[in-house]
């Protein structure tokens, strides 16, 4: 809890405290005020962790329009309805299904705490709670009287895992007469003791979130939900009591949300405004921090082993972690939704940023953007003294604008939003990135030495930064750079921050990088803060005292110049005092000159360096939004059950209320559903219009923009030059030499073309000569072309000379140098290797082989024969299994198969017959399928009470393919966000990163667990890939022609590995042995078009897939080329899992599992699926024994 320290306390407000002690307010709510509980009048919940029960309701409960008649008590502190929700999902709210809130954290009653839970209707109870409603609801049309309560409490309930040491206790009450319903949430004094768990991996989980949760997504959360000020709502209320909050949830339109009372405020509630004690203002304060009062207001303190600006404080020691997305708009190339990432060590300072996705035509220039990594320096670097870095005054909450000019010709500016720790701790940012950079060669590496900016306090909560720099690249080259900066954010404590006037952070061992293999950008640096005043090279030490009044001295380079400050205007070119043209900075009047925010119906009042917005009379809003309002008229969009009484009124679909009904102060405001990142798909832009939206194809995408869009062949608007063809790559047009030609596009020349005649049309100095069959120009001996392709003179064309091999021989050569190889050597001349001569030549096999030609090496050589091993030139006798058994593992029989004694495992155990691992045994037969942050557990038949539940939920996370390792009872599933493989047991215990380098975009996995290897395809890299299980050892299996590789799937008793390449312009599904040979393509045409998933059906031994362009289910007899279609009609089928009797596959359209039996293809069932966020399904895979 937050501390109050009077150390610092003048008499006067100690005599100020004493009277708020004296004047009789209501107190913070005792558990003997909570509606009666206990064994004496409730039913209990079981006690342990995850535990569920469906209640029966006599009268039932109006929630958002809808009727429920029975309700679920979660330990896990919520009710829900519809579904049970068993276990804690550890994800923001909203959750998906319709739930009442009121601490929703693990809870683990197995070492303490009990959950207690009734419906009542004892005549006092219900008595209460009426006029609980009716003193906070007065203007109800149809009056209200309680006819049943539903009561739950968690008293005294622990953590996950069985923690007792802290206990959280609080109730909710839903009061309903069957046609409106009410709920009360009390929360006891003191409480809150816990936020957050930690769950098996160590990591915290997401704080406790307290809250209400329509079905659809609409939700109303508390104050403080979500972070470490959650531990005040006992402290807090919207009911004039202190730790009770009321809110009318029943009838309630598809526009409308949850109602707090209109008239009560809660005396800790801040609707006057920031307030000035510690009294008032010590809840604002984080849990790790002190109240101290101070004459112009209270003071939040971090402890000493923390930091922050008191209101959020960090543990010093504990490294922290930045998420969010950047936009690009940089020389007419838009990129958004980039993924910026970033990791600081708080102890030393010590900053690691990355930007992921960046294409190389933009990777090299961003570089030059360092400042992305300089900010979040200012945020985190090392502050010495008593300096205070960025975070240590602002909280994670600040804006951040910076202007850059390169040469003074290029510009760019850069748009940072840092919002603060979400409930995982991580800090969340946007931002954007606008302008023109210049080219950066490729390859090229920017070079940022140590480097120091100074930063000027120029007003509340502003600071700015003029700098100037010269980047150094590593070709020599050097660009000018002049930065200027500005950061706002919410001043909250004057009293520390008025001494900070100016700052200094000291940056060192920056490193830049861009990273084209993986399209990654990354920034490093260690970085130092200190105070401005310490820095006896600050020219604005001397320069401020020249600034007139409302300007600002700003550090630029080794001077200062004097800027106004926010609010006011320059009157001339001179800032600095005792000037005969000084006429200073002043204010601007916002109201005279157009550039105030006022609603055209509002008065426009000038304040020094401000202004402010009054609505005028017979006109209701914030001044910035005023609504002309008449008695009895409805505003737009708006519809009233009862005429004139604005407490009726609600608005239309596609629009929202703000303000307060019952003054008639209200607006049906445009809902954004553009805001909601799912309502279109991927590829389409959303549209909002007033009531409504639409989906809009993106420039290069065409389809149904409601459901999919797919990329624009570019090729259709492109012509090529001669001898070239187009080719869409990735999206793009690309000019390529036609087949029979060759050369560099344009200039692609046909085999059978001679370049020239004669010499004279080789220019002066050339010649044109025979070579490759085949005539074109050269230049005479002494002569080499330029790069404008004309022949000039050679200082010394023997130069050539100096290049060739050891083992070659320098001659004239058609009046020109050569490097020609030695005799016995071969190569160019300037690399020769020594000719191997086959064993036809010189003999030397053993006489247990034979001497063979081999077109791989191009010469005879030496091959044991059948029952022989070794080098062609040694060959002994293989020994199997029949002359010596302890060859086998013991778990393994010698069988005569294909001609020869091999090892082979018994039933039961898999492996090589050298070695044998037995399978795990399996309790139960489901399936597991990847939600992007979320990898579910569904049973094959879902119930009421067994939905399945989430193994595994990663914020920042996509997973994509999943497969299973059958032996060892492991799930293995592909994390493209993270570029990484991970890995647990089937009931998500053990977690492991199994590999997080030379991925780019995993997104099919496949697993023969005879051989112990997985495969994935990599549709960043083009490529298949197999790595061994135990040893972790990579390897290639194909990688050439490759445009779009996605499914995958192995036969380990076949040797064969399948995979499809979701090329639009060529799709089709190939194979290979295990080791990448004898590849070929087995499914074209008709058959194939947008193939996703791949899956064996063991049964049947067919390949089967997911095909997302013909919308089917497809199977194939490998061997008799017979494809068979087994499902049609399907949305867009993207995962494909098959068992004995069933099909199961995921759908991005429909949202949802879909099934169908083998005995009936044509019925189709979706399958309800865990609660689990608003993911995409991707891969799925069932957890059977090994085939």
């Amino acid at each position: 809890m937050a501390t109050i320290s009077y150390t610092r306390i003048s008499a006067k407000y100690r005599l100020l405290i004493i009277i708020y002690i004296l004047i009789p307010l209501s107190t913070a709510l005792p558990i003997s005020e909570f509606y009666p509980y206990g064994s004496a009048h409730d039913k209990t919940l079981e006690q342990g962790d995850d535990l569920s029960i469906e209640v029966l309701l006599t009268v039932p409960v109006k929630f958002f329009g809808e009727t429920y008649e029975t309700i679920y008590v979660n330990t896990n502190g919520l009710l829900s309805f519809i579904y049970d929700v068993p276990y804690f999902s550890n994800v923001e709210f909203p959750l998906e299904y319709p739930v009442i809130a009121p601490l929703y954290s693990n809870v683990d009653t197995t070492g303490k705490g009990k959950v207690y839970y009734r419906e009542t209707n004892d005549s006092a109870l219900l008595q209460r709670a009426t006029q609980n409603v009716l003193n906070l609801y007065p203007n109800l049309p149809n009056g209200y009287e309680a006819r049943s309560l539903f009561i739950a409490t968690w008293d005294h309930v622990g953590y996950f895992e069985a923690g007792t040491d802290k206990v959280n206790t609080f109730q909710t009450v839903i009061s309903t007469d069957g046609y409106e319903s009410f709920v009360e949430l009390l929360y006891a004094d003191g409480g809150i003791q816990w936020m957050q768990a930690i769950n098996h991996h160590g990591i915290p989980e997401a704080r406790a979130q307290a809250g209400i949760v329509a079905q659809g997504g609409k939700f109303y959360t508390l104050r403080g939900s979500g972070t470490d000020q959650v531990i005040n709502l006992d402290k807090w209320t919207n009911a004039d009591r202190p730790g009770m909050f009321i809110f009318r949830i029943g009838n309630i339109n598809d526009t409308g949300n949850v109602e707090a009372p209109p008239n009560a405020y809660g005396q800790y509630n801040e609707v006057n405004g920031e307030p000035k004690t510690c009294f008032v203002g010590a809840t604002n304060c984080h849990s790790n921090a002190e109240c101290i009062e101070e004459p112009e207001g209270y003071c939040c303190r971090c402890q000493p082993s923390y930091f922050g600006n008191g209101r959020t404080c960090l543990e010093r020691e504990v490294a922290r972690r930045i998420f969010g997305k950047l936009k690009l708009f940089v020389q007419e190339e838009p990129l958004e939704d980039l993924d910026f990432h970033g990791y600081i060590v708080t102890k030393d300072g010590k900053i690691y940023i990355a930007v992921n996705n960046l294409p190389e035509s933009l990777g090299y220039k961003i570089q030059l953007l360092f400042t992305l990594d300089s900010f979040v320096g200012w945020l985190f670097g090392s502050p010495k003294g008593d300096a205070k870095n960025g975070y240590m005054l602002t909280g994670g909450v600040v804006n951040h604008t910076a202007d850059i000019t390169f040469d003074d010709y290029y510009r760019v500016s850069i748009k940072q939003r840092y919002s603060g720790l979400n409930l995982f701790d991580h800090i969340k940012m946007e931002g954007e990135v606008y302008g023109t950079l210049p080219d950066i060669p490729k390859d090229v590496v920017v070079q940022m030495p140590d480097f120091k900016e100074l930063y000027t306090r120029t007003g509340p909560g502003e600071f700015r930064s003029s700098q100037k720099y010269e980047i150094q690249l590593g070709n020599g080259q050097t660009h000018r750079m002049n930065v200027d900066q500005t950061f706002n954010f919410i001043e909250y404590c004057k009293a520390a921050e008025k001494d900070m006037i100016s700052m200094r952070m000291d940056s060192v061992k920056n490193y830049i990088n861009y990273d084209r293999d993986q399209s990654i950008l990354r920034f490093a640096s260690f970085n130092k803060i200190f105070k401005g005043t310490e820095n006896t090279d600050d020219p604005c030490i001397e320069g401020r005292r020249h600034c007139v009044a409302n300007s600002s001295c700003l550090v630029e380079g080794d001077g200062f110049r004097c800027v106004c400050n926010s609010g006011f205007r320059q009157l001339n070119n001179n800032l600095y005092p005792n000037s005969q043209t000084d006429f200073g900075c002043a204010d601007i009047n916002e109201c005279i000159d157009g550039t105030n925010a006022c609603h055209p119906d509002a008065l426009c009042v000038n304040e020094i360096g401000s202004y402010n917005c009054q609505c005028k009379p017979g006109y209701v809003g914030d001044g910035k939004h005023c609504q002309y309002f008449q008695e009895n008229q409805i505003p737009p969009n708006a519809i009233c059950q009862v005429p004139g009484d604005y407490s009726t009124c609600s608005c239309k679909f596609g629009y929202e209320m703000v303000g307060d009904t019952n003054e008639a102060g209200f607006s049906c405001n445009d809902i954004d559903e553009c805001t909601t990142s799912y309502v279109c798909p991927e590829e389409a832009d959303c549209i909002n219009v007033p009531g409504n939206f639409t989906c809009r194809c993106r420039e290069g995408y065409e389809g149904d923009p409601n459901n999919y869009c797919y990329p624009t062949n570019p090729c259709r608007s492109t012509i090529c030059p001669e001898n070239t063809v187009c080719e869409n790559r990735d999206g793009r047009a690309q000019c390529i030499c036609a087949p029979g030609t060759y050369g560099t596009p344009p200039n692609c020349i046909g085999q059978d073309v001679n370049q020239c005649q004669d010499d004279s049309e080789c220019g002066q100095n050339g010649q044109c000569y025979l070579s490759n069959n085949r005539y074109q120009c050269g230049c005479l001996y002494g002569y080499k072309k330029n790069p404008q392709g004309q022949c000039e003179l050679e200082e010394d064309p023997r130069n050539v000379c100096s290049n060739c091999d050891e083992n070659a021989l320098c001659v004239q050569h058609y009046g020109q140098y050569d490097c020609i190889c030695n005799e016995g050597f071969e190569g160019d001349g300037f690399e020769c290797t020594r000719k191997v001569l086959g064993c036809d030549t010189i003999g030397g096999c053993s006489q247990f082989a034979d001497c063979i030609y081999s077109s791989s090496v191009s010469t005879y050589v030496c091959y044991c024969r059948e029952g022989y091993k070794g080098n062609g030139t040694y060959c002994e006798q293989i020994t199997t299994c029949y002359e010596e058994p302890e060859l086998c593992s013991p778990d393994a029989s010698c069988t005569y198969l294909n001609d020869k004694y091999v090892c082979e495992c018994n039933d039961g155990f898999f492996g090589n017959g050298t070695i044998c691992r037995e399978a795990k045994k399996l309790d139960e037969e489901y399936l597991l399928l990847n939600k992007g942050r979320t990898i579910l557990k569904v049973p094959f038949n879902p119930t009421r009470t067994n939905r399945g539940r989430p193994i595994h939920i990663y914020e920042n996370q996509t997973a994509i393919g999943i497969a299973i390792d059958c032996v060892e009872g492991r799930v293995y599933w592909s994390d493209i966000t993270n570029l990484q493989v991970k890995s647990s047991k089937y009931d998500g215990t053990d977690f492991q990163i199994f590999m997080d380098s030379g991925i780019k975009s995993a997104e099919g996995l496949a697993i023969d667990w005879v051989n112990r290897e997985v495969y994935w395809t990599d549709s960043g890299y083009d490529k298949i890939v197999a790595v061994n299980l135990d040893t972790k050892d990579i390897r290639t299996v194909a990688s050439e022609n490759l445009i779009n590789p996605r499914g995958i799937a192995v036969n380990p008793y076949k040797g064969k590995v399948y995979w499809s390449d979701w090329n639009r312009e060529d799709p089709k599904i190939e194979w290979a042995n295990l080791d990448g040979s004898e590849r070929q393509i087995i499914v074209k045409g008709p058959y194939v078009k947008l193939p996703n998933s791949l899956a064996i059906d063991w049964s049947t031994e067919e390949l089967c897939w997911a095909d997302a362009g013909t919308k089917t289910i497809e199977c194939l007899n490998v061997e008799a080329n017979r494809p068979r279609t087994i499902i049609k009609n399907c949305s867009y089928p993207y995962g494909l899992a098959i068992t004995d009797d069933t099909y199961y596959w995921t759908d991005w359209n429909t949202l949802k599992l879909e099934s169908s039996p083998k005995n009936n293809p044509s019925v189709v069932k979706s399958i309800d699926l865990p609660l689990g966020g608003y993911d995409k399904l991707y891969g799925v895979v069932a957890v059977t024994s090994c085939p």
